[in-house]
C-alpha cells in the first residue's frame, strides 16, 4: 500500500491506475499544499494513465492564495492532466456546493473527463468504470 498523508490530505495509491484522494477539514499550511501538488505530479509522472476520487466531503475552506496556486498548477499541466487523467470523481457535501463545484468548472473546465457526486460509492464506480474504458 502506498500512501502519502499531511495534515490536509491522504491520498492511496495501493490500487493504482485508481488513485483516492481524501481532503481532512484542516486548513493546509503552504508546506503542506505544495506537497499534495507535487505528490500529484509524481503519479502523474509515474502511470500511463488514472483516475482520482476526491473526497471533498469534510473541506471547509480554502484560502485565495492557494486556491490561486491550484489554479496556476493546473493551468501549467493542463496537457499532462488531459493526457494522464480518465476521470476525476469529485464527491462534496449538498446539492449547493455541487452546484458551485460545477459553475467553477464551466467557467474553468477541468481538462480531463469529471463528474461531481454526492455519495462516495457512486464516485468510486464511475471513476473504476472510466478505467475500464481505458483496456
Amino acid at each position: 500500500m502506498s500512501l502519502f498523508k499531511n495534515n490536509y490530505v491522504e491520498i492511496d495509491t495501493s490500487t493504482e491506475p485508481l488513485v483516492l484522494i481524501t481532503y481532512s477539514s484542516a486548513e493546509p499550511t503552504l508546506a503542506e499544499f505544495d506537497a499534495y501538488l507535487r505528490e500529484i505530479e509524481i503519479i502523474y509522472e509515474r502511470v500511463p494513465y488514472c483516475a482520482f476520487v476526491l473526497d471533498s466531503t469534510r473541506v471547509k475552506y480554502l484560502r485565495s492564495e492557494l486556491r490561486i496556486k491550484q489554479g496556476t498548477w493546473m493551468k501549467e499541466n493542463e496537457k499532462l492532466i488531459g493526457v494522464k487523467q480518465k476521470g476525476a470523481a469529485f464527491v462534496v457535501n449538498g446539492v449547493m456546493v455541487q452546484m458551485l463545484l460545477q459553475g467553477i468548472m464551466l467557467v474553468n473546465p477541468f481538462p480531463a473527463p469529471y463528474k461531481v457526486f454526492a455519495k462516495y460509492e457512486e464516485a468510486l464506480q464511475w471513476a473504476t468504470n472510466q478505467l475500464k474504458m481505458q483496456k
